[in-house]
């Protein structure tokens, strides 16, 4: 009878302080002794409200707030404990709880959801942002590559390039090589097998501008020597080169890839040197190389 005129007593001072009916909730608690036992059970109880409150706010639907309840979020009462347990120094019971919320709670929540969906909102932007960022960069640098280079047939030689491919229409490229020059013969010479063979070395560096598959370019020339039994008239100061140019995938019946700079290429190159040389009395010029090349992308 006391018990039920302590909770008479406790719902009416809540329903005249706070104008709202009182709700009673059954939670467990857990603790050391009664007191530590009911503010475990309390605890749980404003949770799992909390939880119930932030199903309930539209500005929170479908989220997952990142808070915990606050003191002031509700107004408890014990209304008592059944079924309690005690062993071992530890305290077990089912508390019956009187919970209300208080008046700007849900305000509150309303406003803590809004905030944090509009956080998450400018976190999911900056994150778009850094993800562009890269892209582009990771799209620009695709753009340039590094390779080797070898041809050879008429005279041969190596070398390596640099590429700038803005698209799949137009290459641009640095490129160095070492050259080995037949001489340009506008008669037969006999008698010396090595100067039909090959007349004189050259180290070059140039640039080069492809169109789809064809492509030009000037070379100026860094060193050269020829043969000791060659004379040299006007040594070469550059090189223009012209040729085909085709990756091996498609040669191999792939299809063209837009933007994407191909692994390896093959194809017909011309390249020829502004020289003057005497061979044997005879005036050559404009010694030449021509052929097949392979181009071979490494970065």
């Amino acid at each position: 009878m006391k018990m039920k005129m302590k909770k008479f007593l406790l719902l009416a001072v809540l329903t005249i302080t706070t104008g709202v009916s009182a709700t009673e909730v059954t939670q467990q608690g857990v603790g050391s002794d009664y007191d530590s036992a009911l503010k475990n059970a309390m605890d749980k109880a404003s949770l799992d409200n909390r939880n119930k409150i932030l199903s309930e706010v539209k500005e929170c639907s479908g989220m997952h707030l990142k808070t915990t309840p606050s003191e002031g979020d509700f107004v408890m009462f014990d209304l008592g404990a059944n079924n309690t347990t005690e062993s071992a120094g530890k305290f077990k019971a089912d508390f019956l709880i009187d919970i209300e919320e208080s008046d700007d709670l849900r305000d509150r929540i309303s406003e803590e959801c809004t905030k944090q969906r509009e956080a998450e909102s400018e976190e999911r932007a900056d994150q778009q942002d850094w993800e562009n960022t890269k892209k582009s960069v990771s799209d620009f640098g695709s753009q340039f590559s590094l390779g080797l280079t070898a041809y050879g047939l008429y005279g041969y030689g190596v070398g390596g390039y640099f590429e700038y491919r803005p698209n799949a229409l137009v290459s641009f490229y640095v490129n160095g090589s070492y050259n080995n020059l037949v001489i340009s013969q506008d008669a037969p010479i006999e008698g010396d097998p090595s100067v039909e063979t090959a007349s004189q070395e050259a180290i070059t560096v140039g640039g080069e501008m492809r169109f789809l598959f064809l492509f030009a370019g000037y070379e100026h020339i860094l060193d050269s020597a020829v043969q000791s039994n060659i004379i040299e008239v006007k040594k070469p100061t550059g090189a223009f080169s012209v040729g085909l140019a085709i990756p091996i995938s498609m040669a191999m019946g792939a299809k063209w890839k837009d933007g994407v700079t191909p692994r390896a290429e093959l194809g017909l190159y011309y390249k020829q040197f502004n020289d003057t040389i005497i061979v044997k009395g005879i005036e050559e010029s404009n010694s030449f190389m021509g052929g097949f090349f392979v181009r071979l992308r490494v970065f």
